[in-house]
């Protein structure tokens, strides 16, 4: 992104809260053009139907390119000893409730369709990081949660075993474990990540500034989040009712452009 961008790229790591610290902090800045950061979809979607949160979800957001897609993995591991595939784990979610964590609900919409297409039972337990999450599951205190890229060296450890991928597309790093929909189960979670910056104020000049005007072209492919401004649009009309978007909307991948010398970009 440095290089994409021609200045220096400060990070500051702002994760809890089920993913909507991050976004607080963006929504808080100064709309300078410089600062901006990454937002799930489910803390626009998700979290403001089971949380009061700092900012409004389609308002609070100038939103400038989908960069990717969350994997979302089900692993398992000592609390289920003789778990070692999708099957086994639906023949003891009917014998018994097995407790599910996630920092959100919408991460685990594919277990809990799992749950409606088996009879299989399940408990919800919500952390308030996935890092917690998974040390519960590796710990044997949780059976299961909705493992992404903190999983892949425990898998590969030995300390949890990844029985499905809940993604559309198998784990490039596990390709040898078929998807939900592989194995039967019509269901897969997809959560797309955006760039996002502090809304500009009413009455403010429209053209992106700055980093804005950079970032929009330094994305994966050009990507930008059509879909999502969409819906920031549509939400603002009265007596509406609304969908969430599903991801960005490909535009073309020209360069991207160059912030000025003396300046820095701030990703939180």
């Amino acid at each position: 992104m440095e290089k994409s961008l021609g200045a220096p790229v400060v990070v500051r790591n702002t994760p809890g809260a089920g993913g909507t610290l991050g976004p607080g902090r963006i929504a808080q800045s100064k709309p300078d053009g410089y600062t901006f950061g990454l937002v799930g979809l489910s803390a626009l979607v998700v979290a403001p139907l089971t949380m009061d949160l700092p900012f409004k979800p389609w308002e609070s957001f100038d939103f400038l390119a989908c960069t990717s897609e969350l994997r979302i993995g089900v692993p398992v591991g000592p609390s289920l000893p003789n778990v070692r595939t999708l099957a086994d784990f639906v023949a003891e979610g009917r014998r018994r409730s097995l407790t599910i964590a996630s920092t959100n609900p919408g991460s685990a919409v594919s277990f809990f369709d799992l749950a409606r297409l088996t009879g299989m039972q399940i408990t919800y337990v919500q952390i308030s990081s996935i890092t917690e999450a998974a040390t519960q599951v590796a710990g044997g205190h949780v059976d299961s949660y909705t493992g992404t890229s903190e999983m892949i060296g425990l898998v590969k450890g030995g300390n949890l075993r990844m029985i499905a991928s809940a993604s559309v597309d198998r784990w490039p790093e596990f390709p040898e474990v078929p998807t939900l929909i592989e194995q039967g189960y019509e269901t897969a979670t997809r959560q797309p990540i955006i760039w996002a910056a502090p809304a500009e104020p009413a009455g403010a000049d429209p053209r992106p500034a700055g980093g804005r005007a950079a970032l929009r072209g330094a994305g994966p492919g050009g990507v930008a989040a059509a879909a999502i401004r969409q819906h920031r649009a549509a939400a603002a009309q009265p007596r509406r009712c609304h969908g969430a978007a599903a991801g960005g909307a490909t535009g073309s991948g020209g360069g991207a452009g160059r912030l000025r010398d003396d300046t820095q970009a701030r990703l939180i």
